[in-house]
This record gives structure tokens, sequence and C-alpha cells, in this order.
């Protein structure tokens, strides 16, 4: 590619870096896709008072109200995914009701509000006894964890911590240089 700068010529331009972007994606609707049964599970749901980092995350106040939910995703038979999650009712305040018993706040999320805008942060930890646990993996095993911000315009909605055993989850994103077509 080239880029032309009045009065000063004509230059190759530099290729542009790539950029992976990590989509929103539904598990309920991703694991069938890849020929496998999909099942969800939520171990927990309730509210709790806004702490710490968490308070920091979600741009709120400590102790202000959120909803919180642990829950994992299977694929045939397999802890795949599992999130954990914190709403604030206070942009969504259908969250503070909504029963996550039989649809995975992931789901429910993408389906109840609009997202202007996300972050991740990815991450690699081991597993200590209670996360090997919930994957049903070993302890001391390595984990990929992403972290999300959905953003409404200004406000951050959600919170998300999703963590994946190492040995059942890989990234794969094909994706082109910025500014070239398909």
């Amino acid at each position: 590619l080239i880029t032309r700068r009045r009065g000063r010529g004509t230059f190759v331009a530099r290729p542009p870096v790539p950029v992976a972007m990590l989509d929103i994606v539904s598990m309920a609707s991703e694991i069938p896709k890849r020929g496998q049964a999909y099942r969800y599970s939520c171990l927990t749901q309730r509210m709790v008072a806004a702490e710490g980092e968490v308070a920091k995350l979600l741009r709120v106040e400590l102790g202000t109200p959120l909803r919180y939910i642990l829950c994992s995703h299977r694929a045939d038979g397999d802890v795949i995914e599992l999130e954990e999650r914190w709403i604030n009712p206070r942009v969504l305040p259908s969250a503070e009701t909504q029963d996550f018993s039989e649809v995975g706040p992931g789901q429910w999320l993408l389906a109840a509000t609009p997202w202007t805008e996300a972050e991740h942060t990815v991450s690699v930890v081991n597993a200590d006894p209670e996360l090997a646990a919930l994957l049903e993996a070993e302890a001391g095993a390595a984990c990929l964890v992403l972290e999300r911000r959905t953003f409404q315009d200004d406000q951050v909605v959600t919170f998300a911590r999703l963590t994946y055993a190492g040995d059942r989850h890989r990234m794969t994103e094909r994706f082109r240089p910025r500014g070239t077509a398909p």
C-alpha cells in the first residue's frame, strides 16, 4: 500500500498491525456449532455488594448492589467454560430479578441489551484446588482467563471472568490487515 503526503511525496505505507478481535458469543449456540452437546449449569445466583476490584471495574461505589452469577458451560460433558459474572442493575434493572437457572447470563445479556463497546483482558493462571474442582481439572492445571467488561456508552453493564482449562480450550482467529477487502 502507498500513502501520499501533499508536498512531501509518495511513500510505501507500513503494514497495519494485525489485531485479533474477540467477539462476544453465546456458548449455548457456539458449542452445538462445533457438533458437541451443550449443557449449562447455574451454580449460584444472588445479589451482592460491590467490593474492591469489581467495584472499580464496574465503576460503581463500594456497596452498590450487583447481580452475581457463577455458572458452567459444558461440551459433551466436559466443563469448557466457568463463567463468573457481575451485572449492574442500575444500568440494566431487569437483571435484578432475572432467573439464570436455565439460561446463562451471557446468552441472556446478548438478547436483553445492546452493547456499544467491550474490553477483553486475557491472562493465564494455575488452578487452585477450588478452581480445579469447578473446572473438573487437576489442581495446578494451566487455565486461560478472559475478563470482559461490556459497556453501554460510558456505563459498564457487566464484568465477566471466563475461565477455561488449558487442555480443553483453544482460541483461533482468522483476520486480515486493516483496510484490506475480504
